[in-house]
């Protein structure tokens, strides 16, 4: 067999930002690593690893021993099967939003009341080669599961004068699953493959949902990528990238009505507007977007010269031009009454960006 052995160690300080989002922190993170490969014969390879950590914030030291371990075993010349085990501890967290409007995502560190995070995941992998190694398929099962966990607390926003500290949930659960099916032609003029994942994110709080799991915002049920290369000739090849995903979930209200301003009064006619409305959400992320697929185009034309060789390029992002969701805002939209009051009714709309993006460029290598 063969070992490796790692160590390293970082500074990290946080930066102050204009929002007075958070203090400045200065951490220290220490890893050592070592690895070992063993073959146990012609048919089993072994690889087992170790890695150590040591994170240092404000005085407090989170210390872990992280085992890892993966394995192939060959049934025959073209079948095998892997499996491995991974113990890992992550001393940054990402905040995203949930809520209707621009995407947030931010990465914050463990901090002396913010603990690190922390996963063990297990996967399974069967994999054929067939045709004299021109295919390979492989399907793989995963689990993994998720602890000390953070998520933004009910009704709070990142963008916002405060400490994040303050505005967040902590020791949450996690638990991801699915199954990864992969497909490539490796030899050819046309070569390529296909990639399609099923797969579940859920996440628990004791203060969030009731404490009932919810869908992760990245939740991503189907997840489908498509890539084709032809060669024509020495002078002219394309490629073709087609993807597809489930869209994000994000956290809509389910109804609204109005709270009367007299105690005890109940009156239906009562217009709504920003003052009195009140709003019902069932259940974080509740509501899946739309998804997200797009088609990217490329031609290449080669031609050899004197000097060396020139390449012209030509291709298109987004080549039919969908329009992805980006975020969804919620709008008002006031309905005045012959009376001259008005009725407030709100109207989701979808922001997209990058439409169609045709590029062509010249490159030349001597």
């Amino acid at each position: 067999g063969s070992m490796d052995l790692f160590y390293a160690q970082n500074n990290i300080s946080t930066i102050d930002s204009t929002f007075d989002f958070s203090e400045r922190l200065k951490t220290h993170d220490n890893y050592f690593y070592i690895e070992d490969d063993i073959k146990i014969n012609d048919q089993l390879n072994i690889n087992l690893g170790l890695h150590l950590t040591s994170f240092i914030v404000k005085g407090k030291n989170y210390k872990s021993i992280q085992p890892r371990f993966s394995s192939r075993y060959l049934i025959s010349k073209n079948w095998s099967i892997k499996a491995s085990y991974a113990d890992m501890k992550q001393n940054i967290h990402l905040l995203s939003n949930t809520s209707v409007g621009i995407p947030t995502d931010i990465w914050v560190p463990s901090t002396d009341s913010v603990s690190s995070q922390h996963s063990k995941q297990v996967s399974f992998t069967i994999n054929h080669n067939f045709n004299n190694n021109k295919y390979e398929i492989s399907l793989e099962s995963y689990y993994k599961k998720m602890e000390n966990l953070i998520s933004l607390s009910e009704g709070s926003s990142i963008i916002a004068f405060g400490d994040w500290q303050d505005k967040i949930e902590i020791n949450g659960e996690g638990r991801t699953y699915g199954l990864e099916l992969f497909l490539q032609k490796k030899k050819g003029k046309t070569t390529g493959w296909i990639g399609y994942t099923l797969g579940w994110s859920y996440r628990k709080f004791d203060n969030i949902n009731e404490g009932r799991w919810y869908p992760y915002k990245y939740d991503r049920r189907h997840d489908f990528s498509f890539v084709l290369s032809h060669k024509f000739n020495d002078k002219v090849d394309c490629g073709l990238t087609w993807v597809y995903g489930t869209g994000n979930n994000i956290t809509l209200m389910n109804a609204r009505y109005v709270e009367s301003p007299f105690s005890g009064v109940v009156d239906a006619s009562w217009p709504i507007d920003d003052n009195n409305e009140v709003q019902y959400y069932e259940s974080r992320n509740n509501y899946r977007m739309a998804s997200y697929h797009r088609l990217d185009l490329a031609f290449n034309f080669r031609k050899e010269k004197k000097w060396g060789q020139r390449t012209w390029s030509l291709g298109a992002y987004n080549a039919y031009n969908r329009k992805n969701p980006y975020f969804i805002s919620i709008e008002p939209d006031y309905n005045y009454l012959d009376d001259g009051s008005y009725v407030l009714n709100r109207e989701a709309r979808q922001s997209s960006l990058f439409p169609i993006i045709p590029s062509i460029s010249y490159h030349i290598k001597f």
